[in-house]
């Protein structure tokens, strides 16, 4: 999960050329309904602004398909759209381009309508509608949408990247280590961002994705220190090792990554150096600085 910022694009301009460029019987109809869609467009950045979801209006077939045809069909003008838009991301950091900022754990390789076009085909030119995802966050949220809520977080409309609503909690259970991800915040004014977090998480499944990929960075990141240290790391080294990756994820990916979380549940998580004694010569000595910032309690 990671915010980006709203492409500085002109949509008046590239609308017109994507109309421009279908069959005549198509940019008739789409010219004759542009003001209404233009009127359209313009309601969706306030009303994601203030985290709302939009009603959806009814379209006849024909206009319906004409609108949805002006992506569905390739053409020039909306390639030169996408590489826009792409352009615009990377300038703004190359991690746009390298993490799907739905999940930030796949590479982005296609388009997500964030209002998905069967519902509203309005939007499904619009920039502002265009999420550069993974193909496994395209496919499970495919067409899913609430007129009442907003049940995804889009990365245009998230607020401040520094903004911390993900969290993640370490337990130890029969032995073995764990990890619970979840959406919260201690501070009201992000209270409804954090629940379209938890929103997020649990229609896209990231959870139990998180906490697999979790499970095999813990694992690399031991058998490293198996190798590094063979003759066992003081609990003063692992603790500064754990916060050299919490503090390199943060950098490189923003605070609401899941590895970034992950690396923060376990420099707060002080059975974590019990754990790692089962498996590693450790001396019981623990030193704590900089980033012990208490997670908020999960949602019930």
């Amino acid at each position: 999960m990671r915010p980006q910022i709203l492409p500085a694009l002109n949509y008046s301009q590239y609308s017109e050329e994507i109309i421009n460029s279908k069959h005549t019987s198509q940019r008739r109809r789409l010219k004759a309904e542009k003001a209404v869609v233009d009127a359209r467009v313009q309601t969706m950045v306030p009303a994601l602004t203030n985290l709302q979801s939009i009603a959806k209006v009814g379209w006849r077939t024909m206009t319906s398909k004409a609108l949805k045809g002006c992506y569905e069909s390739s053409t020039k003008a909306l390639g030169v759209l996408k590489d826009q838009i792409l352009d615009d991301l990377e300038r703004q950091g190359s991690v746009n381009i390298e993490k799907c900022p739905y999940c930030m754990l796949q590479s982005p390789s296609t388009w997500d309508h964030y209002f998905p076009q069967a519902h509203y085909p309005e939007f499904s030119i619009y920039h502002g509608n265009l999420v550069y995802v993974c193909s496994d966050c395209n496919h499970e949220k495919s067409d899913h949408y609430s007129e009442v809520q907003l049940e995804y977080l889009h990365p245009y409309f998230y607020g401040n990247v520094a903004t911390v609503i993900l969290f993640c909690k370490a337990h130890i259970r029969n032995g073995k280590l764990g990890f619970r991800f979840y959406s919260a915040t201690a501070d009201p004014a992000f209270a409804a961002l954090a629940v379209i977090g938890q929103r997020h998480i649990v229609n896209l499944k990231l959870e139990i994705a998180f906490q697999s990929e979790s499970s095999t960075v813990v694992s690399d990141f031991l058998s490293s220190i198996k190798e590094d240290f063979p003759q066992g790391i003081s609990a003063e080294q692992l603790d500064r090792l754990v916060r050299k990756n919490y503090r390199m994820v943060e950098s490189a990916y923003g605070p609401n990554a899941w590895e970034a979380r992950l690396w923060h549940a376990i420099v707060s998580f002080a059975e974590f150096h019990d754990y790692v004694s089962v498996q590693l010569p450790l001396l019981p000595v623990r030193h704590r600085d900089g980033i012990d910032q208490i997670a908020p309690a999960p949602p019930n």
